[in-house]
């Protein structure tokens, strides 16, 4: 029984958390939030099947080394693109905020509960984006990235290299974007973090896009391999997780080796940053947010 009662929690507390991603004050009165949600799903579905409609009018001829690598990068940094605005545009979303404190502290539900609720409705957004964006071209364009010899086989690990890397780095974004807020949140005094919260999240949504569209094109073995690129790369994590999709897909290059190593590398450390900073902020906090 109290397990059931449990359960019933976990999903109401969800329903309410997925809709309040969305800051409703952005929205008009009659506006529906799940609504809203289903034709961004929609939109992405939509661009998603334009891209992929080369791959299926072409026939699946393979690309080139250099042609592949362009095509692998931009699906990949625009997967990126799409997790860190969405992140970015629910900067608020990620704590608990007064209304919950106020409201739920007098129900008999679990700290622990609120906490993972939360979570699971931050991310459940990203995450239907990145399947959105990638349903169609997800399942076309790997079949001309396959390493080896083909075959089903390599098939198969084309797409589980794919929709590995795509996820890890979307969750490299949203991690990154959670720490960032974390971490000002918890080194900056209450009153103070709120006065440039605004600023922070303009900052971070500014940067997101000038890296989308001003990023160098270094999808090329020599553009790799310059000495002058490796700062630059060093700074770059849509190339580190092409690196990382190479060593997933079989198909590893020597100069991708290094990139590789440091999608590991971002991705532990932002994982790492964003749960100590949300662990911290949930339990040092939450009793300030009511203050």
């Amino acid at each position: 029984m109290r397990k059931r009662i449990q359960e019933s929690q976990v999903g109401v507390l969800f329903r309410v958390f997925w809709l309040r991603v969305i800051d409703l004050d952005l929205m008009s009165a009659d506006a529906d939030a799940s609504r809203l949600t289903q034709q961004f799903a929609t939109v992405l579905i939509t661009v998603s099947l334009f891209l992929a409609l080369p791959v299926l009018l072409s026939g699946g001829h393979r690309l080139s080394l250099e042609s592949g690598w362009t095509a692998e990068h931009l699906f990949i940094e625009t997967t990126m693109t799409i997790a860190g605005l969405i992140a970015a545009l629910n900067w608020d979303s990620a704590f608990p905020d007064r209304l919950d404190v106020l409201v739920l502290s007098t129900l008999p539900v679990r700290d622990r509960t609120l906490l993972l609720v939360k979570i699971s409705a931050m991310f459940a957004v990203p995450i239907l984006a990145m399947i959105s964006f990638n349903i169609f071209l997800g399942v076309a364009w790997p079949v001309l990235f396959i390493s080896g010899n083909g075959g089903l086989s390599g098939v198969l690990r084309s797409w589980c290299a794919y929709w590995t890397t795509s996820f890890f780095a979307g969750s490299f974004m949203v991690f990154t974007t959670i720490a960032i807020h974390g971490l000002a949140a918890n080194l900056l005094p209450r009153r103070f973090f709120l006065r440039i919260s605004a600023l922070l999240q303009a900052s971070t949504l500014c940067l997101l896009l000038c890296l989308y569209f001003l990023e160098p094109s270094l999808e090329s073995v020599a553009a790799l391999t310059a000495q002058r690129n490796q700062y630059v790369l060093a700074w770059l994590p849509s190339y580190w997780f092409l690196g990382l999709f190479q060593q997933l897909n079989g198909s590893m290059h020597p100069a991708l080796i290094s990139l590789a190593t440091r999608a590991w590398v971002g991705l532990a450390t932002s994982f790492a940053c964003a749960s100590a900073s949300r662990l911290l902020y949930y339990f040092r906090m939450l009793p300030k947010i009511i203050e």
